[in-house]
Formats: structure tokens, sequence, C-alpha cells
């Protein structure tokens, strides 16, 4: 038993040089396999930057909403006939204040892009 013992002790050229090998396969893509997850470790950091992009994807649909308004609008404008005065002056009103209302929601969106810049969000991509 001993003998065996001093066998596996005793310094092996062939056996150093096999577990250097299994080592560097076996630990290289376990370690660039770190690199690749996520590097947000704070779990405050990633639900403020979530609800930013949140409130940012909300208002970019509602300017969205808007411009096909806008575009209705106008349409309904074209075709509406001359004799229906009261109609052509309420639509009239209504593109002016839709135009306020897009212009505004373009002006938030700018500013709530540059918060959530501002802010540090790593990997944002707007």
């Amino acid at each position: 038993m001993h003998l065996i013992i001093e066998e596996i002790l005793r310094p092996n050229p062939r056996f150093f040089a096999a577990l250097v090998i299994l080592l560097l396969c076996s630990s290289g893509p376990a370690f660039t396999q770190d690199w690749q997850g996520p590097v947000i470790t704070d779990p405050g950091l990633t639900s403020r930057c979530e609800e930013l992009t949140e409130k940012r994807n909300k208002k970019v649909a509602m300017k969205q909403r808007l411009a096909a308004l806008l575009v209705r609008n106008e349409r309904l404008q074209r075709i509406t006939p001359p004799n229906k005065v009261s109609i052509k002056e309420k639509l009239k009103t209504h593109h002016g204040r839709l135009t306020r209302e897009l212009d505004l929601a373009k002006l938030k969106i700018t500013t709530m892009e540059e918060n959530i810049i501002r802010k540090g969000c790593p990997g944002i991509a707007l």
C-alpha cells in the first residue's frame, strides 16, 4: 500500500502535463462565460432603469397615436364640405391642439432619454 502512495506522489511529467491541460481546458471556457453574463448586479439599478425605459416607451406610443390623429385630422379637413363651417373650425382647432401635444410629447421623450443616460443605465439602446 505504501508503494502505491509513493508512486502517486512521485513527480511524473506526463501526469502534470495532462493535469495542466485538463485544468486549462476546463477553466478556460468557464472563465469566459463569467464575463458573458449581465454586468449589473444591483437590482435597484435594474428596476429603476426598467421603469424609466417603460415610461419612455409609453410616451413614444403616445407620440405615435398623436401623429396618427394628426394625419386623420388633416384627411378629415380635406374631405369636409366647404358649407360645414363649424366642423371645419373645430377640426382646425383640434389640429392646433394635436400639434402642440405632439411637440410636447417629443420634448418629454428627449428629456426622458437624457434622464436615462444621466441615471447611468448600462446597455440602453434608444
